[in-house]
Formats: C-alpha cells, structure tokens, sequence
C-alpha cells in the first residue's frame, strides 16, 4: 500500500511539478485517520483525498486566471496589478481551503461503518448524525471554492467580465453606445448581405453556375470577411429548399436589442447622475459607496421591524462596511429608498 501512496504522489509531482510542496499541507496520517473506521483501504483513501486537494488548488488558480483572460479579450476592464493580486489571493485560498479540507477530515474521522468496525452494539442514529456532520463540512469545500474565486474575480474586474455592461461602471455609457454601433453595422451588413443573396441567388433558387459562386464567395471574403465555413452555412437551403440568407427574425431580434440597449443608456446617465446623501436628526446616514452601493449607517441596531422593511427591499447587513445596511445602486434601489425606507428613517427617534 505504501507503494501505491508513492506512486500516486511520484504521478501528480510528474504532471504538476509544484504539487510536492502543496501535498505537505495535509499529512497522510491525518488524511487516513479520517477512514480508518470507514474504509477497509484508509491509507490509499488519504492519499487520493490529498491528490484531490492539490487538484482542486490548482484548479481554482487556473479557473481565475482562465476568466481574466476571456474577459480581456471581451474587453473587460481588469486591474494592471491582476497578477500580484492572483498571487496573493492564492496564498489566502491556499490557507483557507486546506483548513476546510482538515475540517471535513477531522469530522469524518468521527464517522464509522458497521463493515469496519462489526454490526454488534453499533450506535445507527448518532452514526447517522455524524455523518450528517462530515457531509455537511464536504458540501462546505465545494461552497467555498466558487464564492472564493468569485470574489477575486469581483475584485479584479470590479466593472464584469465583458459578458454585460455594468451600471456603475464609469464608462458604462461609452461601452453601451460602441455596443450600439457594433450590433447596428451588424444589421447593415446582414441586410447587405440579404441583398447580395438576392442578387446571386434568383428566387433563392441555390442552383447557380460555379462563375457565379466563386464571384459570390470573392464578394463574401472581401466584403463581410466571411471564411468558407460561415458562407457554406449561410446559403444552406431552408427547409422548402431555397436560399434566404438572415431569417427576418434574426434582423427583429437584433434591432429589439438596438433598442433595449438605447434605453439602457439614458437609465445610466441617470443612475449615473443621482444623488443620495442624506444626513436625519437621528443621527443615521445614508450615502452611495464609491463601488456604487447604497449605504444606511444607524449607528446602533435598528428595531426588527426596520430590518424586516430593509429586507424586504433586498437590502442586507454588511459588518464590512461598519456595519451598514446596503444594496446596489439601481434606479429601483433609489425608488425604494426614497419612496419606502427614506420616510420610514426620518421618523425614527434618535437612540
């Protein structure tokens, strides 16, 4: 079995060659303990929990870098030091999930199998409970995993991955209307193309001479930069057999999108342009955060009808902004406010 434990570890250092250091953060003797009345093979079950963390580090290091470097080509904003935060992050990341896996070993350490241990006098609820326990620790790693990563790439690309355009990015009007001009010459050339396929391609009858379909695919490349692939799929025949080029509703949707993104800047540049900050006789403040959050200070707790009102417009206790009540900062969120929380507050009496 001891040679399997070395040949196990001797496999990950060959494909991983940082692997050995990170193997040292879990002992094999702690990673069998936790299977040593669960498993008739502990020592080759610690060994492959002990693989599987450095898998799973390593894993979440690769996610992180992975994502920052899609979004950087969707043109997403990320911060010129990414990498030096990457690296320490990794090091909390390290730290921290080493200690939930302890955890989880340590709980599963409690947890036994009547195959193991025999079937006389086998304690069946409190195991039960225990294993509910050890379950809960394990769920506890995969749970912490994604908000871990989450939260470096929140930080690293405060204003989104590129994906969407975010309200309190500070140039989301600028994106939003390359946005719009992008997708508007897109239209322009699929109904540039339509006419083309008119042109060739008579009735859409996809029966053309081969002149006429080397001329029609120079168009296509020099034109629309279009490869051999794209123009194949393009003037495939529908099902009643004739050519059509973009479907009328493909041209609808992309012109709702115009649209959808046209409104979308004026409820920026009035987000954008809202203010909020108030001071009461009581002593509470409200203010927008500069990572745009609305921000309620009471300086002491507020009565759990308050909170039950704060909550039920989706704001939330946050000790890492000393102790505010936030939400972000949206036109609704400002209605909320204003129209629901902002009464409530002037009334309160000062503790």
């Amino acid at each position: 079995m001891d040679n399997y434990i070395k040949n196990l570890e001797n496999e990950l250092i060959k494909n991983i060659p940082e692997g050995s250091e990170y193997l040292k953060d879990i002992s094999q003797q702690v990673a069998e303990r936790a299977f040593m009345n669960t498993s008739f093979s502990p020592k080759k079950r610690g060994a492959n929990v002990r693989v599987e963390y450095v898998e799973s580090l390593l894993a979440d290091k690769i996610e992180v870098l992975d994502e920052i470097c899609k979004a950087s080509k969707r043109g997403a904003e990320v911060r010129e030091d990414y990498k030096v935060m990457v690296e320490e992050w990794f090091k909390s990341h390290r730290e921290r999930l080493s200690d939930y896996y302890k955890a989880w070993l340590y709980s599963h350490s409690r947890v036994a199998s009547s195959f193991i241990v025999g079937p006389a006098n086998f304690p069946v609820a409190r195991n039960q409970k225990l294993s509910g326990y050890a379950d809960a620790k394990l769920s506890a790693i995969d749970e912490f995993r994604k908000k871990s990563t989450k939260n470096i790439l929140k930080f690293v690309m405060p204003y989104g991955d590129g994906l969407t355009i975010k309200t309190d990015d500070p140039n989301a009007s600028e994106k939003i209307e390359t946005k719009i001009a992008k997708l508007e010459k897109q239209r322009e050339d699929m109904k540039a193309i339509n006419k083309l396929i008119r042109k060739y391609f008579k009735n859409g009858e996809p029966e053309i001479s081969p002149e006429k379909l080397k001329e029609f695919k120079e168009h296509m490349h020099t034109q629309f930069n279009m490869d051999e692939k794209q123009i194949c799929h393009l003037i495939e025949p529908n099902y009643r057999g004739k050519i059509i080029g973009f479907e009328r509703w493909q041209l609808q949707n992309l012109g709702a999108n115009i649209t959808r993104y046209k409104k979308r800047v004026s409820e920026v540049e009035t987000t954008q342009s809202t203010v909020i900050n108030d001071e009461f006789s009581n002593g509470i403040t409200v203010t927008i955060s500069q990572d745009q959050k609305i921000c309620i200070h009471f300086g002491f707790k507020p009565s759990e009808e308050v909170r039950t009102l704060l909550k039920s417009k989706s704001f939330k206790f946050s000790r890492n902004r000393n102790n505010a009540w936030v939400r972000k900062f949206t036109l609704n969120a400002a209605y909320s406010y204003r129209h629901y929380i902002k009464p409530k507050l002037e009334t309160l009496e000062e503790v």
